[in-house]
């Protein structure tokens, strides 16, 4: 250890300071001299020596006029210092599909997709929450995809596009996207320096599509290059599922201002079609029987093995006859039945 020593002459106190296992015990002043200051010094200069260590050391012999009690260092404030949270800030959100519409990257992604795809990039509306999901070669591509997403979305709904929100990457502060947005009107806002939560809308829906494609690649046992395939399944679910941010509406039904849905589903040469609209249903059947020899057979009674009941509007689904096969199969129908969990020592 190495002592401390005040250049003025006056006498000192000495106190002991060590560190076994990096703590710091109470030192006496009777102990080895290991450190060395002046009792009057002032207090930048106690701070300074102590480095920052508040109420270890005994033997001292100072009183309250030696320390002044009001004393804060600069220093130390400024280094303990932690930003303010977010959680209590209510910031403006846009209820107007393409009002305000968030922008965000990820990649590179190793390996590449089939195409050569490396990159994504993110659109987030924040009035519909509705999401738009570009997969590119490199981030020089940025701009031309803007332009194409621009055009594509004014021309399908009868919204305009007023404002998008970016980070600072240089892709969305160069000098060709700035001059596109101000020709046409479109408001660019960017975040602060190390700030993702003020684009927390597009930042959350970046970190939790990327968490269900590898929740995806790793339950179907798929090659990691599958990646873009597993990426666009999953925007194109997350805008047809409710959402709590829209009081329960899917993003598809507040871009588009309806909710209709036909759902297909074949297995071997049964095809299953549901949905939500009746009309859609009918317009799906039509289509199917003049591509395909096919029969209506009605409503849906069972599929793999489960019976399906549809009545005032509840399905109810049953597994009963599948269990009777087993049964059978096992010359188990005339056994006793037990409840779940089994009890230990039950005579079938």
């Amino acid at each position: 250890m190495c002592p401390t020593v005040h250049p003025s002459p006056r006498p000192v106190c000495s106190a002991t300071i060590c560190r076994p296992d990096q703590q710091l015990p109470r030192a006496t002043g009777d102990t080895q001299v290991g450190a060395m200051a002046h009792a009057s010094g002032p207090p930048q200069l106690w701070c300074d020596q102590a480095s920052g260590c508040d109420g270890v050391m005994e033997g001292l012999h100072l009183t309250k006029s030696d320390l002044a009690r009001d004393y804060s260092c600069e220093v130390c404030e400024v280094a303990k210092a932690r930003r303010m949270s977010y959680k209590n800030t209510k910031p403006y959100r846009a209820h107007v599909p393409l009002e305000r519409v968030h922008i965000d990257k990820g990649g590179s992604i190793t390996p590449p997709t089939f195409g050569g795809k490396r990159h994504y990039e993110l659109y987030v509306d924040e009035g519909s929450r509705f999401k738009w999901l570009f997969l590119l070669t490199s981030k020089s591509e940025s701009f031309d995809n803007f332009k194409k997403f621009h055009v594509t979305v004014e021309r399908q709904h009868d919204y305009k596009l007023k404002t998008i929100m970016t980070d600072n990457a240089k892709e969305y502060m160069s000098k060709e996207l700035n001059a596109y947005c101000k020709g046409i009107g479109i408001e660019q806002l960017y975040t602060n320096p190390y700030s993702p939560e003020e684009n927390c809308v597009v930042e959350k829906s970046n970190y939790t599509v990327m968490n269900k494609v590898h929740c995806i690649l790793q339950a179907s046992g798929m090659d990691k290059v599958y990646w873009g395939e597993a990426l666009n399944y999953v925007v194109y679910a997350e805008n047809r599922s409710p959402t709590k941010a829209l009081g329960g509406k899917t993003p598809f039904e507040a871009l588009y201002g309806r909710n209709s849905m036909v759902l297909l589903t074949v297995y071997d040469d049964d095809i299953t079609i549901t949905g939500n609209d009746n009309q859609e249903i009918e317009k799906a059947c039509d289509a199917l029987k003049q591509r395909f020899e096919m029969t209506d057979l009605g409503k849906l009674k069972s599929i793999l093995g489960i019976q399906v009941e549809i009545k005032d509007k509840v399905v109810t689904m049953s597994q009963q006859g599948y269990v009777e096969q087993q049964l059978k199969k096992f010359n188990m129908v005339d056994s006793n039945p037990v409840s779940t969990p089994e009890v230990v020592g039950q005579v079938l």
